[in-house]
């Protein structure tokens, strides 16, 4: 769904395919000479999805969030929080959002133990390092705030959330 620098060795390896397939629409990025003429664009790929926003507040309510309550969704990326910190930025934003009832849920992954010291004792801010039913989550949340991962992105697009992608 990208094309890297002229420089890559990847995008190279690529002079040797027949066919590259690219996961978006054309014209979004421009075509490297090594490929021209051998790319089908399929347009955007999304994996069929278990709920839809029709669920929202049955998944809501499982999850104890309250109808008046807004919740934040936190997903990481690739970057580590050591190579890309996002803690202060984050919660500095979090801290901004004027309403009464509210509640961050960070997906943390491999960094759960930074971010945990990040949060302190918030009672506002949950920290896991893994949701197996991410679908769940984000169809339940206001909004989401990723590190900038394509698929996730979609699907919050496709769950009709409102997202920041930090890239």
């Amino acid at each position: 769904h990208w094309f890297s620098n002229t420089g890559d060795p990847f995008l190279h390896a690529l002079r040797f395919a027949d066919e590259v397939l690219f996961m978006e629409d054309r014209g979004l990025f421009p075509e490297p000479a090594v490929v021209e003429g051998r790319v089908r664009y399929t347009g955007p790929v999304l994996r069929k999805l278990k709920c839809d926003p029709g669920d929202r507040q049955s998944i809501r309510k499982d999850l104890g969030f309250d109808d008046d309550e807004k919740v934040l969704l936190m997903l990481p990326g690739t970057p580590s929080e050591a190579q890309a910190p996002t803690c202060e930025l984050v919660l500095g934003a979090f801290d901004l959002v004027a309403h009464q009832r509210k509640r961050l849920f960070w997906i943390a992954g491999k960094d759960k133990s930074t971010v945990s010291q990040s949060v302190g004792l918030r009672d506002d801010v949950v920290v896991v390092d893994v949701d197996w039913e991410l679908e769940r989550l984000m169809v339940a949340c206001d909004a989401a705030v990723t590190k900038g991962t394509y698929n996730i992105s979609r699907e919050l697009l496709a769950f009709g959330v409102p997202a920041i992608t930090l890239s």
